[in-house]
């Protein structure tokens, strides 16, 4: 389970990984670290959606796909919650 935080310290754990190879700038723009990071990122939100696709008493999923001028394919989702008001 990721929670913000545990990206907050990974991003620590990297400064301080470089700092003693005694780095004097940290960038983040290794694909490793943007693909974790964005890893990371997308797993908090998984895991908020899904939280609040639990505690909803009906929920739907819809989702297209289209194709652009580029020819780049292109997909949406719409998720819509209900909950039952007290």
């Amino acid at each position: 389970m990721h929670s913000p935080m545990l990206i907050f310290y990974r991003l620590q754990e990297l400064y301080e990984n470089r700092n003693t190879q005694r780095t004097q700038h940290v960038m983040y723009t290794s694909k490793t670290t943007q693909n974790e990071l964005t890893r990371l990122c997308g797993d908090v939100a998984k895991q908020h959606i899904v939280h609040h696709i639990r505690q909803a008493q009906y929920f739907a999923i819809l989702c297209d796909e289209t194709t652009d001028t580029r020819e780049q394919q292109q997909l949406w989702f719409l998720l819509v919650l209900c909950q039952q008001q007290a």
